[in-house]
């Protein structure tokens, strides 16, 4: 699994865990997030690894941009794993 790192298998199903960076640790209140791609076949858990893990960074590099509050940064993460269920 190397070439998709936090690509884990749990039972029959894939999952993305992604660890926080840590300027941000402290503002999320958690130093890894864990994302479950919604399929026990490794293609489509592949195919659906790239968006998930590309908007989940993106949002990390809003949030060191904006320079926002803690509270503002897990309403932002909470509302990304409401969008990606």
């Amino acid at each position: 699994m190397a070439r998709y790192p936090g690509l884990i298998r749990k039972g029959s199903r894939w999952w993305l865990r992604v660890v926080v960076p840590k300027p941000l640790r402290k503002a999320l209140g958690k130093d890894q997030i864990w994302r479950k791609l919604g399929t026990s076949d490794r293609r489509e858990a592949i195919e659906r690894y790239f968006p998930a893990r590309a908007e989940l960074q993106a949002l990390f590099d809003q949030a060191r941009r904006a320079n926002y509050t803690p509270e503002t940064l897990l309403r932002m993460v909470a509302e990304w794993v409401d969008r990606l269920d």
